[in-house]
């Protein structure tokens, strides 16, 4: 039998091309879901949950003197720069090698600044994560000018190397931190 050595002609199938449209939507698509979850993230779950409450008509009225809770009055702004004085981490370090030696004083306290928050949850988050480190933290609300925060410390010590071996191992766990000396 006779052979064709020539080879035949193949036809070469298009691949279906994506049309740059679809590349486009695809794109506002994925901008459009990004945008939404930085919009979720600022989002205050407390406040959705009052959304879902629905409130029944009240049909019977009781009248009740309501009396408004006093507010509590801050003076840190105040006061603070008369009670505390911030630290720097080697001025911790000189003052724990001088009470190694024995001429540390004994009647100084120190705390030490983890954080400070406008939300009380994210004051929360970080006293929870600095509780599971086996610290004592507790949270401080701070009125500063008209805005509230919520001051994150640790500790009431009365020797500058427990407030040192505390920083550490904070710095261990890569959390920022201030201590500070009350006077």
């Amino acid at each position: 039998m006779a052979r064709d050595y020539k080879g035949r002609a193949t036809t070469h199938k298009k691949s279906p091309s994506i049309s740059w449209w679809r590349v486009i939507m695809a794109f506002i698509l994925v901008g459009v879901f990004i945008y939404l979850l930085f919009l979720l993230n600022d989002v205050d779950p407390d406040h959705l949950e009052k959304d879902k409450i629905k409130q029944q008509p009240i049909v019977t009225e009781i009248k009740i003197p309501k009396k408004e809770p006093e507010k509590p009055t801050y003076t840190f702004y105040i006061t603070l720069p008369k009670t505390e004085v911030a630290l720097p981490n080697t001025e911790v370090y000189t003052r724990t090698r001088e009470e190694k030696v024995g001429k540390g004083n004994a009647t100084k306290k120190y705390f030490i600044q983890v954080g400070s928050f406008k939300k009380a949850s994210k004051a929360d988050r970080l006293k929870a994560q600095l509780a599971l480190m086996g610290l004592e933290p507790k949270i401080q609300k701070v009125k500063v000018g008209n805005t509230v925060w919520n001051r994150v410390v640790v500790g009431n010590y009365t020797q500058a190397s427990e407030v040192y071996k505390d920083i550490e191992k904070l710095k261990d766990k890569k959390i920022d931190s201030q201590a500070t000396e009350m006077k």
